[in-house]
């Protein structure tokens, strides 16, 4: 017995390295693609729909699917009303695994494992990332392979095998599925296991339905845990995640018997009933709710109110309706590059509240803000190739190549700033903290790059004062310089001295570096429209 709990143990910790490390290799496989996936989950309820469907077959996991549409959401990259379309289609995409482990995926799950091990040994670049992918499907269904080999010997107990078939009440059953899952945060778990169970005949159909109903409102523990550091928009996803299917168990948890009946009528292999019943559960929920979504969003955001900004991922201001006058063209193309800027300003301040304090959401809300930032970057480079097709005067062409390198600087300083979340990320783990000294020096710099990038905004928006507004950021940027060799100079200073951890050093210094390299970008801006004011004062 206890050799077989150990086993059952082993086999579902298996799973869940397996499934979380399967989730993030495809996300790195797909980074690139995000925002044409965002694209389809905007569209409408449809697209939404079949887009949660296909990521959860991709992922292997609804709650890792949700999880993302809540940061996506969170981040503003989709609105709440889109989202509720993409966890429908999750939930009912995850029924897919079920159907795999009913199929005794696990007896292939070695030979995954080990073509996705050399597969990783021998590539080289992203196509190690599909082999690890790889590896990891197999490590799932392997964990699940053990835990099907640990109840086994349980049918020599005929004590336990006597409990497990006393008839339990529903309420009771529907408990255990859903604190169980909330715990191991995973409902292909808990309906995998029924799966082997059934079909070994340690449960009946009849015990096994409302625990597959209890494992789906489970489920949505993870993403209700994800939304505490979300902003109120990516509360209410987690909520009507929560609603969906509280609302379907508690429709269907009445008619368990009568399904069981007709699921035991029906000619299949008692494991494959379960996999019916989870899809069944889904389906009828999607079903219900696809329809509804408007009630069901109005209902959400009146139990919990709270302002949603979402930010475009896509061009506002650029069309292609003004490509026949280069003028407005160009000056659709300023405007876009303002909001760059100001996505950028939101990046700074969360890479500047990183260094003080780290928080998990920065990482993630920064790597959505980036996603926008090389996908406006695209589109307005894209939209200024097509400008030069046409006759431009020389002020025109001039403003043509400095929104062109302005577009690239905003792009560039972004990346530095999603750097230096990434080096607070390390800090924080490695349990690294910097000196007094050092943490009024980064804050002192920042209040000068802050003022810089600011200004760096308002001269590309335009105003009456730009040759003092250049004078001022240029100021700032010799004045950085100087305090960023000041504060090399004072690290090496107390490392000597030995008032600083050997292991800030490198991490502080890194940060300095982005630093100084974001002031660089906004004296480019600057040096661009000084030059355009003066060509422009010459003609």
């Amino acid at each position: 017995m206890v050799k077989s709990a150990f086993l059952g143990m082993a086999g579902i910790v298996l799973f869940l390295y397996g499934m979380t490390s399967l989730s993030e290799a495809i996300k790195q496989i797909f980074t690139v693609r995000m925002r044409d996936y965002i694209r389809m989950m905007t569209q409408n309820r449809a697209s939404g729909f079949f887009m949660g469907i296909i990521m959860t077959i991709l992922f292997q996991s609804s709650s890792a699917t949700t999880v993302l549409t809540v940061g996506l959401v969170s981040a503003g990259l989709i609105s709440f009303y889109h989202s509720l379309a993409v966890i429908l289609g999750a939930d009912l995409g995850t029924t897919v695994t079920i159907q795999l482990i009913a199929w005794r995926l696990g007896d292939l799950s070695p030979l995954f494992m080990v073509i996705g091990a050399v597969g990783w040994y021998v590539a080289e670049g992203r196509k190690r990332l599909w082999f690890s992918a790889l590896f990891n499907f197999g490590l799932m269904f392997f964990g699940l392979f053990l835990v099907s080999l640990a109840t086994h010997p349980l049918k020599e107990h005929p004590i336990f095998f006597q409990y497990l078939k006393a008839p339990t009440h529903p309420i009771i059953a529907f408990s255990l599925g859903l604190v169980f899952t909330g715990i191991v945060q995973a409902s292909a778990i808990t309906v995998g296991i029924l799966v082997f169970l059934v079909a070994d005949g340690f449960l009946s159909v009849n015990q096994a339905i409302p625990i597959v109903f209890g494992a789906n409102v489970g489920t949505t523990i993870t993403a209700i845990l994800a939304a505490f550091v979300a902003t109120p928009a990516g509360r209410r996803t987690a909520a009507a995640h929560f609603f969906f299917k509280l609302v379907g168990a508690i429709m269907l948890l009445p008619f368990s018997s009568q399904l069981s009946s007709v699921l035991n009528s029906v000619e299949i292999n008692a494991g494959q009933k379960i996999v019916l019943v989870h899809f069944i559960f889904n389906g009828i929920v999607a079903v219900c709710f696809l329809f509804f979504i408007p009630m069901v969003a109005r209902l959400i955001e009146k139990i919990l109110p709270g302002e949603e900004n979402t930010l475009p991922l896509w061009p506002e201001y650029i069309s292609s309706a003004f490509l026949e006058d280069p003028d407005r063209a160009l000056d659709a193309a300023r405007k876009e590059i303002v909001r760059q800027g100001e996505i950028s300003r939101q990046m700074f301040e969360l890479a500047a509240r990183s260094t003080v304090k780290y928080k998990s959401s920065y990482h993630k809300d920064i790597f959505y803000l980036e996603l926008i930032q090389n996908n406006l970057r695209e589109e307005i480079i894209n939209y200024l190739r097509c400008i030069s097709t046409q006759e431009l005067s020389s002020s025109l062409a001039g403003k043509l190549f400095a929104y062109t390198a302005m577009a690239d600087d905003i792009e560039r300083m972004s990346n530095h700033m999603v750097s230096i979340v990434e080096l607070s990320r390390q800090k924080a783990r490695r349990r690294i903290a910097f000196t007094s000294y050092a943490m009024a020096e980064l804050e002192e710099i920042k209040h000068h790059l802050r003022a810089n990038l600011s200004d760096a905004i308002s001269l590309i928006e335009g105003t009456q004062e730009e040759l003092k507004i250049v004078k001022s950021i240029t100021f700032r940027e010799e004045r950085i310089d100087t305090m960023v060799k000041e504060a090399r100079h004072n690290h090496l200073a107390r490392f000597h001295q030995r008032l600083c951890q050997a292991e800030a050093g490198p991490i502080f210094l890194e940060m300095l570096i982005h630093l100084e390299r974001i002031s660089d970008h906004c004296q480019n801006i600057a040096d661009f429209v000084g030059e355009m004011s003066q060509e422009s004062t010459n003609a």
